[in-house]
């Protein structure tokens, strides 16, 4: 299953987005970039049985609930 991670985006304020150009990605970016990678990996895994990803399992094992969430 493949990871798409589009363009950075920056909101203008009224609903609409344009696609920032001019960052750059340095390394303390490059890490945040890796632990959202890792985290969004996990979640898939976690609701693999839903999506039909073979063989996978939830490894979050903290509680991620929302505070008011039932």
């Amino acid at each position: 299953m493949l990871l798409l991670c589009p363009s950075c985006l920056r909101s203008k304020g009224d609903g609409n987005y344009e696609v920032c150009d001019d960052f750059i990605i340095d390394d303390w970016l490059r890490k945040k970039i890796q632990a959202s990678e890792e985290e969004l990996i996990k979640e898939r895994d976690c609701v693999g049985h839903l999506i039909g990803v073979s063989g996978a399992a939830c490894e979050i094992r903290v509680d991620t609930m929302l505070p008011g969430e039932a």
